[in-house]
């Protein structure tokens, strides 16, 4: 159902992404192909894609949802552990378990539970790693972890891939997330010290719906559902959802559940801005000193899109005083690095809708 608010696992729930799921199968299923990169905006659809092309591909793999990890190590050995008893639950892996407790000691196991030593987590994964590598003939093992600029503060974690990358030929990475937070802080482009550095990979973007498109998930969407929507209220979604899925989705869900699409759309627009608000609440509370100028950026490129120097203008006049040129450009790829925004021809501008409205109507001083 493409108004499911949950990330989507079967095809016939993912909307306009045929091209994106066939490449992403191909990678997959590509023996010369060991590292994938699934990048897009927030909310188009990367958990959706990714699900549903491991399903799809039918091959045994450990998915990881960065955000729930936090940067801590017992967070992600928790979710090491989740996984992989996931994973050993397939009587076609459960074989795996007992090579596993003879040759890994980083880990206890008691039927399918396991348990990491969180001392031992980074040796004991790649232990685990190499074991399934040797015991695969023609699957491919894959490691998927999502939202990956999120495991940025792990810093063992990219030289243990680029081990695997380098070593284990039946070991597969995907990655998602915010372009230049995954290629910068994750990847390491452009970084020859980063451990990925240099590794060869393939990528794939998803991308925001066009109006037309826009108003077809709607239609289909309310088909699905058997719920009779005027084409205004549709119309009024999409100028103020734009093409991002997940808030077309929200829309969808709430009309639905509400049976009042005016209250489903005000929904939407309220439970995304307040994600959002939240979303940009925890960017700013870190960065307190500069917090004013983020905010004037951000307020400056919502109404149009500015360049360098016309941003550069705008903060002399709104905040009083002048920038240094090399700060200015660090907050602009600050905001780009954290989705909040984006930059085309050399010019900066907010392209989510809810984000815009939400810059007009709160305050953030």
């Amino acid at each position: 159902m493409f108004f499911d608010v949950m990330p989507k696992e079967r095809v016939e729930d993912l909307y306009d992404m045929e091209d994106e799921l066939r490449l992403l199968v191909k990678f997959l299923r590509d023996p010369y192909v060991r590292m994938i990169v699934v990048l897009g905006p927030r909310r188009t659809g990367k958990t959706s894609l990714l699900k549903v092309a491991l399903n799809l591909v039918e091959y045994p793999y450990l998915y990881m949802d960065a955000r729930k990890i936090f940067g801590s190590m017992d967070y992600f050995g928790r979710e090491l552990e989740k996984g992989f008893e996931k994973l050993f639950l397939s009587k076609k892996y459960r074989r795996l378990l007992s090579m596993l407790s003879r040759r890994v000691k980083g880990i206890s196991i008691a039927g399918v539970r396991m348990e990491f030593r969180v001392s031992d987590i980074k040796m004991t994964l790649t232990d685990i790693l190499e074991c399934i590598n040797d015991e695969l003939r023609e699957d491919f093992f894959i490691l998927a972890l999502d939202e990956a600029q999120e495991l940025s503060s792990l810093r063992w974690l990219p030289k243990m891939l680029a081990y695997c990358y380098d070593n284990l030929r039946r070991i597969k990475v995907v990655v998602t997330g915010s372009e230049v937070r995954v290629l910068e802080d994750f990847i390491g482009e452009g970084n020859p010290k980063s451990p990925l550095y240099g590794r060869p990979y393939t990528m794939i973007r998803t991308k925001r719906l066009s109006k037309d498109r826009s108003l077809d998930f709607l239609r289909k969407g309310f088909q699905q559902i058997r719920l009779n929507i005027g084409e205004d209220i549709l119309m009024e979604a999409v100028e103020n959802l734009d093409g991002v899925i997940g808030w077309l989705t929200y829309f969808g869900w709430h009309a639905w559940k509400h049976g009042d699409p005016k209250r489903g759309l005000e929904e939407a627009v309220l439970k995304g801005s307040i994600v959002l608000k939240s979303e940009l609440d925890r960017f700013l509370i870190k960065r307190e000193e500069a917090r004013a100028r983020y905010i004037a950026i951000l307020k400056a490129t919502s109404i149009k899109p500015l360049s360098w120097s016309q941003i550069n203008r705008y903060l002399m006049a709104e905040l009083g005083r002048k920038i240094a040129p090399n700060q200015l450009t660090k907050y602009l790829n600050n905001l780009i690095r954290y989705g909040f925004l984006e930059k085309i021809d050399n010019k900066y501008y907010v392209s989510d809708p809810l984000l815009k409205n939400m810059l007009e109507t709160q305050k953030f001083y």
